[in-house]
């Protein structure tokens, strides 16, 4: 179970740390590292995002151009389950982010903080939160989905971040 993985993996980092959850031990972490780059995959914080070409461009491979101040809408979501990039895209496998493992994605077809330039500022620090937090909740309680969450997670369409369509 994902869960006892971490938990197992946090009290083992935290006790070669004197239980300090620091930066260092954080870096540790490698398969809660996995755990939370599963679920921005599945789960991205944005479903799109939204780019204006700054040169004219042809596709690669096809005759699309796209023009100077054109607005590129990128389909962050449907990146991160196009099967072609993530195989069974809607399994919930921490293990495909394992560093070990030979990527055979497009390095642009995860993009949970956008690429490049206009990519998010603050990546490592919301990360570092992310990893803070769950390595708490992990060490002192045991989650589990109540009767009313929907199996799969539903989400809302009408926004432009991704949030359960239920609290």
């Amino acid at each position: 179970r994902i869960q006892d993985k971490l938990y197992l993996e946090v009290q083992e980092v935290l006790d070669s740390h004197e239980g300090d959850i620091s930066y260092q031990a954080l870096q540790e972490m490698t398969y809660m590292d996995q755990a939370i780059s599963e679920t921005l995959r599945r789960y991205p914080p944005f479903s799109h995002l939204s780019r204006c070409c700054t040169e004219d461009y042809l596709v690669p491979e096809s005759t699309l151009r796209i023009k100077k101040g054109q607005e590129v809408i990128i389909p962050v979501y449907s990146f991160h389950h196009d099967p072609k990039h993530f195989p069974d895209p809607y399994t919930f496998e921490p293990e495909r982010f394992n560093p070990e493992i030979d990527r055979k994605w497009h390095p642009y077809s995860y993009l949970p903080f956008g690429e490049g330039p206009r990519m998010c500022i603050g990546q490592k620090f919301g990360l570092m939160n992310v990893m803070m937090a769950v390595a708490t909740l992990v060490l002192d309680y045991q989650l589990s989905i109540t009767p009313d969450t929907d199996v799969p997670l539903k989400m809302k369409s009408d926004s432009f971040t991704t949030v359960p369509s239920t609290p």
